[in-house]
């Protein structure tokens, strides 16, 4: 007795360390599964190697009789294909055991695959179900839910998920989903930087009774960056006349765009919302930024829970307009709202299905850009002093500042928001939410402000915005808009330490509807509420706008200001625009307030590098003026010439002269070039030796022209790269001759925030050649196959020619060098064939060639 006693205890204690081990391999699948909600690290981990019993093992047969008092019952294995709602994914083990409830298979296998097709609030509850398990009872599945079916004939084994518990399809409706190409973009070099100049000089010419002049200093600013392993620093400044640089702002920037967070030390420019103003400090920020991931779809999703229970067809309509056609399987479907206009929008569903029948779901959505889907959150937080510049300097104080806030989607139709500003002295905390409703969008705002000295101050706001995106039930277009603020008395924003809350209230509105196709009308007005002794405020205004042709459009403004001021409160404006087909634009412009005419011509050349306005003006304040600005942008940069003219009633004559000129230096992976001015991310294309000498253009316009090329300055830099967006771009070399090859088809790259790419491009020269091969009487060799093989090298490295009847031949592909070329008759010897390294242009006469 005492004897079983122990073996028990051992028996229990093996069996509870098993029972850890399983539990601890549970609980990093669980882990692993939280990750990513879909549970693709889950589907795609490997089988853990579980523990399981040694059927084999007679003595552990024996003691297991022995401590329970009967035998065990010893299954058997087998390995047979495994089916998911029809769908063959694989084999799986199948533990056959006396009695059909005793079938059980291999649970890692089993989740492994099932986590690819049910929902992730079954697969979790599956997982913690059988933590201690290393097969699962086919039992156990049919009662929750999952069908299975063990066919001993045919040996296979069969799963059914009904249509409710499998992952649901997803359609991102008029979002503009990441490309397919971002898995095989190019990333950034891990070493890049930049530096843009702009430099300007001001001339000035005044007539008295002598002619006057005069030049503001030289001007020449810069900014840049520096990317190295994507830690950012960047930087403004200035150059002035006397030899110094003026910094204006410095900072180190760094991102983490899979979790969309922003890192800043040092100048900081930070976001704000609500209530809130942007001061000037230097500190730390962290900041959830949704620009680092621009494919992900950040507004409230439209529609959820929709079950396909067969195989279906789904037609969307977003305003009777077909966005999406797709066939889908059974499961659960979603729609995501995505980038639809601002406003209300009709959505409609028909989802029809293999047998024939058809449902129609009808969603009225409002979309707008402060939304977020629910359970998604943003926030910014920032910490430091604050700043202000100083006869150009920036200079830092000792006194902290703090700005932060946070939004949430709380669900698909409201977004809350918190948001607060301080500093030693003064503080400002605000609330904020966002209603999203069929009936339109309300926004509202609620702050309270404090300082030392003023006793706390409210400030609330209702805005209202209503827009119909749907043709037949928003025929006119139009478009409501409205606002109420209250602002109390000791209410302060920051940095703002005397309130001067002359209204208390302020009421805005505003209307816009088309009258006809052609004519737009709108109705504005704002109307204030004095506090104590102030007089209240209004304004009111009427438009209408009318398209006379695709090129000419004509409007007219009328509006009225309270009288409290000396000026006339009624003003008039009449504007006719005239854009024909030819790069050109006309405007004139009539304005009652000052009595005033302005004419405007605007034009650009069809490549974009040239552009002109010329603009004149006159009014009872000035007899006549004239402004004219030419600018060119080319390769290495931009030129701008302005030129302004204006005399006054007492004959005074001015004239003005700026010429401003920027341009852009890159570096990358050891080489500079130089450029237009970069805007953010860029690209220097480098051609090998073979190719330096030829133009190299990038994007082909329409009018034959690139947006990019090399020249005789330097190698092509594309410097428009937008940051965490995929760009493709084409290279071509139009003057490269004949017998030249280069890799030119499409690059694919990924930038990251002021990231520099370095493109090789590699060419290799061929030479084309032609010649005539004849006998030693001067005979063609007709119809004759031959070989050329470069001397020195084996006989498999050859290319082949034929010679038509006259014994002409032609071979590509070749380079300078020494060649055999060996007939296929035996009867003739090798031709020895050079072909010199200056050959020209990539073409080479061998001439008349003696087969002996």
């Amino acid at each position: 007795m005492k004897f079983k006693s122990e073996i028990l205890i051992i028996l229990v204690l093996l069996l509870t360390g098993m029972l850890y081990s399983d539990l601890q391999k549970e609980f990093d699948l669980l882990a692993m599964a939280d990750i990513d909600s879909d549970y693709e690290l889950l589907a795609s981990q490997e089988p853990i190697a579980l523990d399981e019993p040694d059927i084999n093992n007679t003595n552990y047969d024996d003691l297991f009789y022995e401590v329970f008092g009967y035998k065990q019952v010893k299954p058997y294995k087998l390995l047979v294909p495994y089916i998911i709602n029809g769908k063959r994914v694989g084999k799986i083990e199948v533990f056959l055991k006396k009695g059909a409830d005793q079938i059980h298979v291999r649970k890692t296998t089993l989740y492994k695959h099932l986590a690819k097709v049910i929902n992730k609030p079954l697969m979790e509850w599956l997982v913690g179900a059988t933590l201690n398990l290393s097969t699962i009872n086919l039992a156990f599945l049919e009662e929750n839910n999952i069908y299975t079916d063990y066919d001993e004939q045919m040996l296979r084994f069969e799963i059914s998920v009904p249509p409710e518990y499998i992952k649901p399809n997803t359609s991102e409706l008029g979002y503009n989903n990441a490309p397919s190409s971002i898995d095989f973009a190019l990333s950034p070099s891990n070493y890049s930087g930049f530096l843009n100049l702009r430099a300007s000089q001001l001339l000035k010419f005044t007539s008295y009774e002598e002619n006057d002049f005069s030049s503001n200093p030289f001007s020449l600013n810069f900014d840049g960056a520096i990317n190295i392993y994507k830690v950012v620093l960047e930087g403004l400044g200035e150059y002035s006349d006397n030899g110094d640089i003026q910094r204006r702002m410095t900072r180190l920037v760094y991102d983490q765009p899979e979790y969309m967070f922003r890192y800043y030390l040092g100048d900081l420019n930070i976001p704000i919302i609500g209530y809130q103003t942007s001061p000037s400090m230097a500190g730390v920020a962290f900041t959830k930024d949704f620009n680092l991931q621009p494919y992900k779809t950040t507004q409230p999703e439209t529609m959820n829970g929709v079950v396909i229970l067969r195989p279906s067809t789904i037609e969307i309509y977003a305003n009777d307009v077909l966005m999406e056609k797709m066939n889908v399987n059974p499961g659960p479907f979603n729609l995501k709202q995505a980038a639809f206009n601002h406003g209300v929008t009709n959505i409609k569903v028909i989802i029809r299905n293999d047998i024939g029948d058809e449902e129609v779901i009808d969603l009225n959505s409002y979309f707008n850009n402060l939304q977020l889907k629910k359970d998604l959150d943003q926030y910014s937080f920032n910490v430091g002093v604050t700043s202000q510049v100083y006869d150009g300097k920036i200079n830092y104080s000792d006194e902290p500042i703090v700005s932060m806030f946070y939004r949430r989607g709380l669900t698909n139709n409201i977004t809350l928001s918190a948001y607060s500003q301080a500093k030693m002295d003064q503080y400002m905390f605000g609330l904020g939410s966002n209603f999203g409703t069929v009936f339109g969008n309300f926004d509202v705002d609620l702050a309270l402000s404090g300082t030392d000295s003023i006793s706390t101050g409210v400030a609330t706001r209702l805005s209202y915005n209503y827009f119909n995106n749907n043709y037949h039930q928003n025929p006119f277009h139009r478009q409501w808009r409205g606002t109420i603020e209250f602002l109390g008395e000791n209410y302060a924003n920051l940095n703002e330490l005397t309130p001067r809350n002359l209204v208390s209230y302020i009421i805005s509105g505003s209307v816009s509807q088309n009258i006809t196709e052609t004519i737009n009308t709108s109705l504005s007005a704002s109307y204030g509420i004095g506090r104590e002794t102030q007089p209240d405020t209004y304004t009111y205004s009427f438009s209408i706008a009318k398209r006379m042709s695709s090129s000419m459009r004509v409007s007219c403004t009328i509006t009225n200001r309270d009288g409290n001021s000396s000026l006339d409160p009624w003003r008039a404006s009449l504007n006719l625009t005239y854009n024909p087909p030819i790069n050109h634009v006309f405007n004139t412009v009539y304005d009652s307030k000052y009595n005033s005419g302005r004419v405007n011509w605007d034009y650009q050349a069809p490549d974009g590098s040239l552009m002109n306005s010329l603009s004149t003006n006159r009014s009872e304040y000035s007899p006549v003026s004239v402004s004219n600005t030419t600018s060119y942008s080319g390769n290495r940069g931009n030129l701008s010439l302005n030129y302004d003219f204006n005399e006054s009633d007492d004959g005074i004559r001015n004239n003005t002269v700026n010429l401003r000129g920027g341009t852009g230096i890159v570096f990358v992976g050891g080489h500079f070039g130089w450029g237009k001015l970069v805007n953010n991310s860029f690209a220097l294309i480098k051609p090998n030796k073979v190719i330096k000498d030829y133009k190299v253009g990038i994007n082909r316009t329409r009018d034959g022209n690139y947006q990019y090329s090399s020249d005789r300055f330097g190698p092509a830099i594309f410097t428009n790269l937008l940051p965490y967006r995929v760009q493709e771009f084409n290279v071509e070399l139009p003057d490269l001759p004949m017998g030249y090859e280069v890799n030119s088809d499409g690059h694919i790259l990924l930038p990251t925030y002021k990231s520099g790419f370095l493109i090789d491009i590699e060419g290799k020269a061929y030479i084309f050649a032609k010649g005539q091969l004849v006998d030693q009487e001067n005979r063609p060799i007709a119809n004759a196959v031959a070989e050329l093989v470069p001397y020195g090298k084996y006989d498999e490295d050859y290319t082949t020619i034929f010679t038509n009847k006259a014994g002409y031949f032609y071979a590509y592909g070749l380079k300078p060098g020494s060649y055999r070329l060996f007939l296929e008759s035996e009867k003739y010897e090798p031709i020895i064939i050079r072909i010199a390294r200056n050959t020209e242009e990539g073409y080479c006469k061998l001439g008349t060639l003696v087969a002996k």
